[in-house]
């Protein structure tokens, strides 16, 4: 559905990467006309836009002077947290709809972000930020239990080590080292109380001063130590009440860090004791969630919608098509040099299987299993019309049985 102006308006995204591609192709759909700013000028995506600026996303006088002589009407990104402060400087210069600098640091800033949710009475996880392995194995040991080793800011999952209670001095120190690697401008790390329970995430928007939750997503990850993301399906495993809770929890969290104009992507645990806030993102989640499967189980559009509030337009926010139950599966291998992809057109046409992507090519470099950079491709399968626990069950069998066809051959 085209936005109604008599000229194209005009829309910034940050980034040029495969991340990004479902974001130009909602403003494609739109009739909006994209403005792209990325520092790698091989990224896919810049062959999909208008104008294109290549240089550091933290550039802001670079950024703003393309910003202002492009005249846009927004600004957006997706799936990466880097470049929301830019964002969000950029629409605060230019009078544009978006969160604020201020609430952007909260969302971004681990440490910010805890302090925010402990002010509000929220259920967060104990954190103490660590200048130094010494202090980190200083809070470790007096925490008495397993622990989250964390950058204070990144995403992707790098960075992230779980330490149990019996860990060795010389452990500790690589888990800090390991995260202070990986956190912007190593700016500290966090040890954290490690928290129990199946992990989930809630997907929404907020504008007009309401938040609006349109899904519930189920994670698998890949455990101990890094819990890597390998998989998610929707709707989420859980009753009405669980549901529900998990939404209350996650708008809370958006007021918490004072989030306005913009996506929203909360991850929760459900600890044995009721359910825990682990991060809260001012922008739409990556890993296919709100690309992929919200469309998918609820037939909405979150990215045209996403692309709507930046605009200061109101998101369309109606289902199109039928929902289902759909799931993905994350395409993982040996680290290595890839050689080659087995089975991908068995896999295409299996039941259920709606897409299959891969993200490399033979001769890339596949890192080890520690972070979402890992991940190789992934399958999506979807049971059209169908909500109840029969078809998760079977769209997650069916994306699994698809996953499992494709070998990831390395050497």
């Amino acid at each position: 559905m085209a936005l109604d102006r008599s000229e194209a308006l005009r829309l910034l995204i940050l980034g040029a990467r495969r991340a990004q591609r479902p974001l130009f192709e909602a403003a494609q759909r739109l009739g909006v006309d994209v403005l792209v700013a990325d520092p790698d000028p091989r990224a896919p995506c810049f062959a999909l836009a208008e104008q294109s600026w290549v240089g550091d996303l933290a550039d802001m006088a670079g950024l703003l002077a393309f910003a202002h002589d492009g005249r846009i009407d927004g600004v957006l990104t997706v799936a990466a947290d880097f470049p929301m402060p830019a964002l969000a400087q950029i629409a605060q210069a230019l009078g544009l709809p978006g969160p604020s600098p201020e609430a952007v640091r909260r969302a971004t800033h681990k440490a910010a972000m805890r302090a925010a949710f402990e002010a509000a009475g929220l259920p967060s996880p104990v954190s103490v930020l660590c200048e130094s392995a010494e202090s980190l194995i200083q809070a470790v040991r007096g925490f008495g239990r397993d622990a989250i080793v964390k950058p204070v800011q990144s995403s992707g999952g790098r960075g992230v080590t779980e330490v149990d209670l019996t860990a060795s001095d010389a452990q500790l120190q690589a888990a800090y080292a390991y995260a202070a690697a990986h956190t912007l401008g190593r700016r500290g790390v966090l040890a954290e109380h490690c928290v129990r329970g199946p992990e989930y995430s809630v997907e929404g928007l907020v504008w007009g001063g309401r938040c609006e939750i349109l899904a519930v997503t189920d994670k698998l990850t890949s455990g101990a130590p890094h819990h890597v993301e390998i998989g998610h399906h929707q709707p989420a495993s859980l009753d009405i009440e669980q549901t529900q809770q998990l939404e209350a929890l996650a708008s809370a969290a958006a007021q918490a860090l004072g989030l306005a104009d913009c996506a929203l992507h909360v991850e929760i645990r459900r600890s044995p004791e009721g359910p825990v806030l682990i991060e809260c993102a001012a922008r739409a989640g990556g890993g296919c969630i709100t690309s992929r499967l919200v469309p998918l189980s609820t037939g909405v559009d979150l990215m045209e919608a996403c692309i709507q509030v930046a605009l200061g337009r109101e998101p369309d926010l109606r289902p199109r098509r039928p929902g289902g139950a759909c799931a993905v599966r994350f395409l993982t291998a040996e680290p290595g040099t890839l050689q080659v992809y087995e089975g991908l057109e068995r896999a295409r046409v299996m039941p259920g299987v709606v897409e299959v992507e891969t993200y490399l090519t033979s001769g890339s470099l596949v890192h080890e299993l520690r972070d979402a950079t890992a991940r190789c491709g992934h399958v999506i399968c979807h049971c059209p019309g169908q909500l109840d626990e029969a078809a998760v069950r079977r769209a997650v069998e069916q994306a699994e049985a698809a996953r499992d066809a494709i070998l990831v051959r390395t050497q």
